[in-house]
């Protein structure tokens, strides 16, 4: 854990996994606090994020403050993303769309939360796909 302690020196599923519980809350707690602290967020942080949320187990405790703090960042994102008419990096919306999956998947949001989550993965997924006018060949 001396990699976790002085930074990302390895992959975050290096350092997350295998590791005991109170750890994987805890690094989980310390990377929402760093994006927090972001203006805006890249697809690396979408992807480290999902990796530490990914690694979590279903015996792993998650407070309230934490399972809230992810889902406000859930929902700044999607947010976000819809405004800007999904213009964002190149990976961007394939590691928020895993991201927003992940998080729908975790027990530990409520029933709401969690069909919110589905509601935020439609948005980003509808703000993504432009099918545009049907060609006279489509009709064919």
């Amino acid at each position: 854990w001396a990699a976790l302690a002085q930074g990302w020196g390895t992959s975050v599923t290096e350092q997350v996994q295998g590791s005991p519980r109170a750890l994987r809350v805890m690094f989980l707690e310390r990377l929402t606090k760093e994006l927090n602290r972001k203006r805006t967020l890249t697809s690396e942080d979408l992807y480290k994020l999902n990796e530490a949320v990914f690694t979590m187990q279903e015996e792993d405790w998650v407070n309230e403050r934490l399972q809230d703090t992810l889902f406000k960042m859930a929902e700044k994102l999607t947010r976000d993303y819809v405004q800007k008419g999904g213009k964002a990096e190149e990976n961007y919306f394939y590691d928020l769309v895993a991201l927003l999956a992940t998080l729908h998947n975790q027990h530990f949001f409520s029933d709401e939360q969690n069909a919110r989550l589905c509601g935020m993965l439609g948005k980003v997924v509808g703000t993504e796909v432009d099918l545009g006018p049907a060609s006279a060949s489509d009709a064919k």
